[in-house]
């Protein structure tokens, strides 16, 4: 058709946004004709066999009947009140089908204006892809529908300790209760159940039942829960299904029955309501109805409201009928689901009166929100379902059955299941399957299958028979779970169990089992066997210097390097922190064992390259002999643990166990194991040694000095339970609790007026070499509040020897603190002392050897009075331990040293008796 030229006009004035809009756009003067339209319409006439011009020129009101036939409803007339501006827009859903696919439309029409003339734009936007999804998603819930109502399994959702979620029509048949008593009921099954565990029922009235059952780990509204089958094995599934039917059908008439009615007079406001709508509204049968005002604002409340006022105001204007759910709050205050259905009468072209029905479907609704959520889990179990006819071909399959087994439902409908076959060793079982489920309707168990890249995997399956009313089987429902993954599961448990994450090698758990098998073997055989415990010297620098990440690099490269050394037999494990456990079986003889551990020594002390790094670690080795008579496994570690510290102690690469080595083995364990409970329990003490200006006997210092009185033991020796601690990694602990202790006593002492000096707390290398002692130390001064340059730290002379960057920084930063370093047994260290030049030291102790040689020994006077010298020289101060006569305190005080300690004058004391020393210690001084 030609365009008009009225039209041509119009279109070249069109806005520029017309063009710009995304949907098909129309342009209509108030008369109705099409003035102009934008690309998309253009598209969308040329793709349906029209022309670009298409509709140009003719009357929008005519052509929406032509297009849209009966579905053109009183659109027209409602496009007429926006042009006419008795309505300002309006909007209509409408299908516009082409020739090659179904379409709908959102029309939605508004004014414009443009130089004084009324326009309406017209926008036509495409809502195909919502409505096919709505109808999707519809036959989708029907799918759902149907396999639960047919499906031949109880299912039932269990959360807790048992309490019923939901269940489904067969599991209320099955369990002989309603759906609204079992909810929140208790099922009394063990959760998770043994597969195809017994479950005797007895319901109210009925013969018992015997269940056989199973569960499958699931979700329930975001919560953890369990899916649990429940099938019928007593025989009396059909009768059971018949009652399961007259119950539904006794529902849906009572669902049916509670139908009210109602009638409002629009001239006179007034309502009625029927016996059952004041059922539903729980109000009582003999008040009176409220006017139509005075109910809507009474049960409807927000948004609610709201819907009920705009529908039934729109069945009243335009005559037709409304039909809507909504909820309602009843007299008693329940919130309820509703349906209102309203029919408007009308006399001389108004309406006069409302007519209609009220229904209550708060059931309904509650039963399709269960649906979808027992939607959600079903899928969240990854259970494949396949729904197959008579002759077994596959008319359906869930995408779980896609997930699990790789076939699309495309590929295999119409199939039968038997591409998944595998006929795995041990007999056909699919004839005895095919027979039970003939005589029984139903079929479980284990059955191998296949996938379709070829994996065989395992998968337990339940098969059911589904019958019409005359008792044809109609169909078959088969539920399959994949094992795989649980097998998987149990198999990284069992590995996790017994490895050890990091280095991948075998725990102590799985090394103490090969160890005992070992040892029974051996009993019986004769065999000789070797437990090895390798321990790295110094890994500890090796994190601290260089992070844990390169030190669990290490630990994996070293391991691999044992193992490939190993028979397949022997076991490696790692036993922990840097150690790891050796055993080697069928040795020939216990000295066997020896070439062996040099081989292992010598792969651990290879260059190790870890990034750019090169490493050199040493280790030590212990060897415990499994012979006859055998030890049991534990002692045979013990043994092994105490030969590595004798050869650590020796400066030997290995050792073999000795029964000395026993001893001290169990003496080590024994003190770490009560030590560890002092220190928890409180039981340690700290005695106070006075520092003494050797001129005036005034008190210069203290040294803090741990004490242990055993309950049972009494006093231990430091020199016993020292080294335990520090061989267990006890004394950071230890040291940090003496550090506090004098700490705070300190602060006690100042405050009670008396001027001590400075508190001396003893530092192991051990702590000196640890990243955390500046933290530490801050720790408790300002937890206890002691000033820093009261604080005195003695570090041994051994634990300075070739001192590293990070203990350098350590000193430099405690010294900056204004604490005091000492160092502790000057002049045994044996070391160099060029680092007496760099290190911020204050004060060098002599040690009691040298002191105990005085006055007779000129060698030990020859010494002391070097020491003097050169902390002279050096800016020093020192003191001489050990003084215990007057005749060693006069010749120190010769050869110039002014401060000093020892039982001359006080043996280490506790705070009370300390603090009842009389000072100035008077000469000639006595023990005190």
């Amino acid at each position: 058709m030609p365009v008009p030229p009225s039209a041509k006009f119009v279109a070249a004035r069109a806005p520029p946004w017309l063009e710009a809009l995304p949907d098909s756009a129309v342009l209509i003067d108030e008369s109705g004709t099409i003035l102009a339209v934008n690309a998309h319409w253009r598209a969308f006439a040329l793709a349906n066999g029209g022309a670009s011009h298409a509709y140009l020129g003719e009357n929008y009101l005519a052509v929406c009947p032509s297009v849209l036939g009966d579905d053109v409803g009183d659109l027209p007339l409602q496009m007429e009140d926006v042009l006419k501006g008795t309505s300002h827009s309006l909007e209509w859903e409408v299908p516009c089908h082409s020739p090659s696919e179904r379409r709908w439309f959102r029309l939605t029409a508004s004014r414009y204006q443009d130089q004084g003339r009324n326009y309406a734009l017209v926008i036509h936007h495409d809502i195909s892809h919502r409505r096919l999804a709505d109808e999707t998603a519809k036959a989708h819930e029907q799918q759902l529908e149907s396999i639960l109502s047919h499906t031949r399994e109880g299912l039932v959702v269990i959360q807790g300790q048992g309490t019923i979620r939901y269940a489904n029509p067969r599991a209320c048949e099955l369990l002989g209760d309603s759906q609204e008593h079992l909810i929140d009921q208790n099922l009394r099954i063990p959760i998770p159940c043994s597969t195809g565990q017994i479950l005797e029922v007895q319901p109210a009235g009925d013969e018992p039942r015997t269940l056989e059952i199973y569960d499958v780990q699931s979700e329930w509204e975001g919560d953890p829960a369990w899916l649990v089958h429940l099938h019928d094995i007593t025989g009396q599934v059909a009768a059971e299904r018949a009652l399961k039917e007259n119950e539904d059908l006794l529902e849906r008439t009572n669902r049916v029955a509670r139908v009210g009615g109602w009638e409002t007079d629009m001239i006179t406001g007034e309502l009625w309501w029927t016996s059952v709508t004041r059922d539903i509204l729980e109000v009582d049968r003999t008040e009176p109805a409220p006017p139509l005002n005075e109910a809507l604002p009474r049960f409807y409340k927000g948004e609610s409201y709201q819907q009920v006022r705009t529908n039934l105001q729109h069945a009243i204007d335009h005559g037709v009928t409304a039909d809507f759910d909504t909820q309602l709050q009843t007299g008693k205050g329940r919130t309820i689901w509703v349906r209102i259905q309203a029919q408007p009468e009308i006399q001389d072209g108004k309406t006069v009166r409302l007519l209609g029905t009220f229904q209550d479907i708060t059931e309904r609704k509650e039963l399709k929100t269960r649906l979808a959520e027992w939607g959600a889990a079903f899928e969240a179990v990854g259970e494949g379902v396949i729904i197959t006819d008579a002759e077994d071909r596959i008319s359906a399959v869930n995408p779980a059955f896609t997930t699990i087994t790789g076939y699309s439902e495309d590929e295999v409908r119409g199939c039968t299941p038997s591409f998944l076959q595998f006929d795995a060793p041990g007999g056909n079982i699919y004839e005895p399957l095919w027979a039970q489920l003939k005589e029984q309707d139903r079929w479980q168990g284990e059955i191998w299958s296949r996938r379709k890249d070829g994996e065989v995997f395992p998968t337990w399956q339940t098969i059911n028979s589904i019958k019409d009313e005359a008792g044809t089987i109609t169909h078959y429902v088969s539920i399959l779970t994949d094992l795989s993954r649980i097998k998987h599961a149990e198999q990284q448990w069992e590995y996790l169990a017994n490895h050890d994450p990091l280095t991948g090698l075998p725990n102590r758990r799985l090394f103490k089992d090969r160890l005992e098998q070992a040892v029974l073997q051996a009993r019986r055989s004769g065999e000789t066997f070797a437990v090895l415990l390798l321990d790295m010297n110094d890994f500890k620098a090796l994190n601290d210097g260089f992070g844990h990440d390169i030190g669990d690099q290490a630990l994996r490269a070293l391991g691999t390097r044992v193992k490939g050394l190993l028979k397949e037999d022997d076991t490696l494990a790692r036993w922990g922190g840097d150690e790891l456990l050796l055993l080697v079986r069928d040795l020939a003889d216990p000295t066997a064992a020896s070439p062996l551990a040099e081989r292992v020594l010598d792969v651990l002390e290879a260059p190790l390259v870890i990034g750019t790094q090169e490493f050199r670690l040493t280790a030590s080795i212990g060897i415990a002999i499994g012979c006859a008579p055998l030890e049991s496994a534990s002692s045979l570690i013990m043994q092994a643990d105490g030969a590595m510290y004798s050869a650590k102690d020796a400066g030997q690469r290995f050792a073999f166990f000795a029964k000395e080595v026993g001893e001290a083995a169990r003496e080590r364990i024994y003190l770490g194991t009560e030590l560890a409970r002092a220190l928890e329990w409180n039981q340690l003490a700290v005695h106070y040694q006075p520092q003494v200006d050797l001129h005036s006997g005034q008190c210069l210092g203290l040294e803090a000095l741990a004490r242990w009185p055993h309950p049972d033991e009494g006093w231990i020796s430091p020199a016993r339970f020292i080294p335990v601690a520090e061989q267990s990694g006890l004394i950071h602990k230890l040291g940090e609790w003496v550090l506090e202790t004098a700490c705070r006593q300190a602060v006690q002492w100042l405050a009670d007026g008396w001027d001590f000096g400075r508190m001396a707390v003893n530092i192991s290398s051990q702590q000196l070499n640890s990243n955390s002692l500046i933290a530490q130390v801050d720790r408790v001064l300002n937890k206890t509040g002691l000033p820093p340059t009261r604080l005195e730290l003695e570090l041994t002379e051994s634990s300075l020897v070739d001192p590293s960057i990070s203990v350098s920084k350590t000193l430099d930063a405690l010294r900056y603190r204004g604490i005091h370093i000492a160092i502790d047994d000057f002049g045994t260290g044996y070391s160099s002392l060029g680092y007496l030049k760099d290190l911020p030291v204050d004060r060098l102790k002599i040690d009691r050897s040298f002191v105990d040689g005085l006055p007779e020994d000129n060698k030990a006077r020859a010494l002391v009075e070097t020491v003097m010298t050169l902390g002279s020289k050096l800016g020093f101060q020192v003191l001489a331990e050990g003084i215990e006569t007057p005749a060693q305190h006069q010749d120190l005080l010769q050869a110039g040293c002014l401060a000093g300690q020892g039982y001359l004058f006080a043996k280490p004391l506790d705070p009370e008796s300390i603090w009842a020393l009389k000072f100035p210690f008077q000469v000639p001084f006595g023990i005190a």
